[in-house]
């Protein structure tokens, strides 16, 4: 539940009042973060945190099982979220233990991207557990068509259900504020996700220096944390660029620094080379900023539908020509942050789709059924 496990963390703490709300008693039970990154969930009685022993690598939590096997009877239904680590494979074999359905999702654990990182151990480490649990789970929650897609070439015997994630109440989503007078002429790019491989960050990078080559009237913003020696790698393949002068590093950014960041960002930029559901971009578009989005984002698709963003292939001249068409033209930039806008609030709405799992809990429910 730290934030620097990125935005599927922040998503299923999001849920839990709306969980609260229609009168379902969720509990969050997970291990301690690696590291000292704070929490995405404030301490609460919902939320409990086991300590971990060896091996680290698979999270592995003495404790967290011996709870398990305690109190898993107490519970109706186990939603067990992501795979390749020990709560959740405990988490399985404790629910088929006592006799309760599970629901698993994946986490985006399963698409080729992360399947290829470390393949031997994973593909082990699939064969010998993880089919087993994911075939006799109750169903596979996707967030995203694209990621049920990818999970069907695996040819599991459990139906797979798309409930996206969700964002607030669309209630909730600040006014877009007028740019100050001395900032009217500079236009600022925003990047917002973890400092990893994964997301795109060197394409980027090199799609600034072209930009920067054509232009001087942007700056761009990196925001998020990561591993140590990457974030400095990045930092040094900017300055190798020769791009110091328009890119800031400004580290992880949470609550009204976050929202500041988003509501002042004229583009809102994700060339990662997987998301199983793109919730940063989703965040951008909640805050009326038109998005530059890879097309191997999940929702890619819904964005390219609504007209929200520009949908780029995974190389820095695609990229390159998205943002610059963008930084041209104010009103296409205007017209995409309100479809931006009205996509989150038709298709990602919190509630409605928190609404969505619990009708799946109850449908399992009513149905008495343990496994597919």
């Amino acid at each position: 539940m730290a934030t620097n496990y990125g935005g599927p963390s922040c998503a299923l703490a999001a849920m839990l009042p709306a969980f609260k709300a229609l009168g379902i008693q969720v509990n969050i039970a997970t291990t301690h973060a690696a590291s000292d990154a704070p929490l995405t969930l404030e301490p609460c009685q919902e939320l409990m945190l086991f300590s971990r022993g060896f091996p680290e690598l698979y999270f592995y939590s003495k404790d967290l099982s011996r709870w398990l096997d305690q109190h898993t009877g107490d519970y109706d239904l186990v939603h067990i979220h992501s795979l390749f680590s020990c709560p959740s494979a405990i988490a399985a074999y404790w629910a088929r233990r006592h006799h309760k359905p599970y629901v698993i999702r994946p986490f985006g654990t399963l698409d080729k991207y992360c399947m290829r990182r470390h393949a031997f151990r994973k593909q082990m480490y699939f064969e010998l557990l993880e089919r087993n649990n994911l075939n006799r789970a109750r169903f596979i929650h996707c967030t995203s068509s694209s990621e049920k897609q990818e999970i069907g070439r695996l040819r599991l015997k459990t139906e797979c259900v798309v409930i996206p994630l969700g964002l607030m109440n669309k209630d909730s989503i600040p006014v877009r504020p007028e740019r100050s007078a001395q900032h009217r002429g500079i236009k600022n790019i925003l990047f917002l996700s973890r400092i990893d491989p994964k997301k795109g960050l060197e394409l980027l990078l090199r799609a600034v220096k072209t930009l920067k080559n054509k232009r001087n009237d942007f700056r761009i913003f990196i925001a998020g944390s990561g591993v140590e020696a990457y974030v400095k790698r990045v930092e040094s393949m900017a300055a190798q660029e020769g791009i110091e002068s328009v890119i800031s590093f400004v580290g992880e950014v949470r609550g009204e620094q976050k929202m500041d960041m988003l509501q002042t960002a004229d583009v809102f930029v994700l060339p990662s080379y997987r998301e199983n559901f793109g919730l940063a971009a989703a965040e951008a578009m909640q805050a009326g900023c038109p998005v530059v989005v890879s097309n191997t984002v999940a929702i890619s698709k819904e964005i390219e539908e609504y007209e929200a963003g520009e949908i780029v292939e995974l190389n820095p001249e695609s990229i390159f020509r998205a943002l610059d068409k963008l930084l041209d033209n104010t009103a296409a930039r205007i017209r995409m942050g309100e479809n931006g806008q009205r996509l989150v609030r038709e298709q990602f709405d919190l509630t409605t789709n928190v609404g969505k799992i619990v009708s799946l809990y109850k449908k399992i429910l009513s149905e008495g059924k343990v496994g597919p």
